[in-house]
């Protein structure tokens, strides 16, 4: 059975990190930016390990995930290059699925769904073309 932990590590400590390595058969952490402000870099918090520290770790185990969304298209195209080139993670793009309605203004146009598919020129994104196609059903006639 395969065993896996969905987590924004946001928690993770030294101590923690050795124990999950090994309970788990991989970690996918939810990032959607590199960095949260300008004193904080990719959830570095006290004694909290940064995500560069995760990843430097066990990057076999680990891959990261990303949600993508109106308003975050360069960030997650930084992302993925920072992920890629300098630790070769697994980055999984997910769309973003609005909860309410007031949220449908997140979800991303068929244009920047383009700039993410022309920027990444990978077998693993094949799918990114149709997600214009999974919110038709939204608009009104």
């Amino acid at each position: 059975m395969k065993l896996s932990l969905l987590t924004n590590g946001s928690l993770f400590t030294q101590k923690r990190i050795n124990k999950i390595v090994n309970l788990f058969n991989e970690i996918i952490m939810s990032v959607d930016k590199l960095k949260s402000n300008k004193r904080e870099n990719l959830f570095l918090k006290n004694n909290y390990l940064s995500i560069e520290e995760v990843l430097g770790y066990s990057n076999k185990k680990i891959k990261v995930r990303s949600v993508v969304m109106k308003g975050n298209i360069d960030e997650i195209l930084r992302l993925n290059e920072f992920l890629t080139n300098k630790y070769n993670v697994q980055h999984k793009l997910i769309n973003f699925i609005p909860n309410k309605v007031d949220e449908y203004e997140l979800i991303p146009t068929e244009s920047e769904l383009e700039k993410i598919d022309k920027e990444i020129h990978n077998e693993k994104y094949s799918d990114i073309n149709k997600w214009g196609q999974v919110f038709t059903f939204i608009q009104s006639s």
